[in-house]
């Protein structure tokens, strides 16, 4: 949570700020403090509608990394030990209210994909059908594989002198060179911005960007 700048344990708090937020064009983080498996589906019975939804619950992980609906984190701690098992039964029930409450929003119309988390495959194991439980598509398929589609890639480069000012040039140089790319532009800018907040914390020697031929051979070049 510490994350979020705005944080509530109340869901109808925490829906007015996002209304007020999208109403108003305003880019804001709100988090809600609750389980995936009891507050989603309630949110879609709510008729709340998100654009984007994902998971990134340990759901891998249903004994050390998923909470069962109905517990709290203390009661979650007794039963994990006490009866790993029924406690593994209970979450992957819970996955499946969790999945069926993302797929309702996907029939709603938002964009929605799996993050690698294996939620899917853990709401088919609490009971959810399997053409439902992979209603929606993984990030990879729906959006990394049409981009290598396009012999677009990860292109990575490190500034072995460890100063962050010669990653600095380097973005620089990359937004001089593709001035037309508005999404590379817009990433460069919130990047700095990013940069500027948690320059303390962060000492930046690498950087790594999507791109294809077109993208790479100019840049390389330009870089050596």
């Amino acid at each position: 949570m510490g994350s979020y700048p705005i944080k509530s344990l109340r869901e109808r708090a925490a829906l007015a700020w996002t209304d007020e937020a999208r109403a108003g064009g305003e880019a804001v983080s709100v988090g809600l403090l609750g389980n995936c498996a009891e507050v989603e589906p309630e949110l879609l019975r709510r008729g709340w509608r998100p654009d984007i939804v994902t998971d990134q619950t340990s759901a891998h992980d249903p004994l050390g990394g998923y909470v069962p609906a109905g517990l709290s984190l203390e009661e979650a701690a007794s039963l994990r030990v006490s009866d790993p098992t029924d406690y593994q039964r209970r979450a992957y029930a819970s996955m499946a209210h969790h999945v069926g409450a993302m797929v309702g929003f996907l029939q709603a119309g938002a964009v929605v994909f799996d993050y690698g988390n294996n939620l899917r495959a853990g709401a088919e194991l609490g009971g959810l059908a399997h053409e439902r439980a992979y209603a929606y598509p993984g990030f990879v398929p729906a959006f990394v594989r049409p981009l290598f589609c396009e012999g677009k890639g990860p292109f990575r480069w490190a500034a072995l002198s460890g100063d962050p000012e010669d990653i600095a040039k380097t973005d620089r140089a990359v937004s001089e060179l593709f001035p037309d790319d508005m999404r590379l532009q817009r990433w460069l800018e919130a990047l700095e911005v990013l940069l500027q907040r948690c320059r303390d914390v962060v000492r930046r020697q690498g950087e790594l960007c999507h791109g294809g031929c077109p993208f790479l051979w100019p840049q390389s070049l330009d870089f050596n």
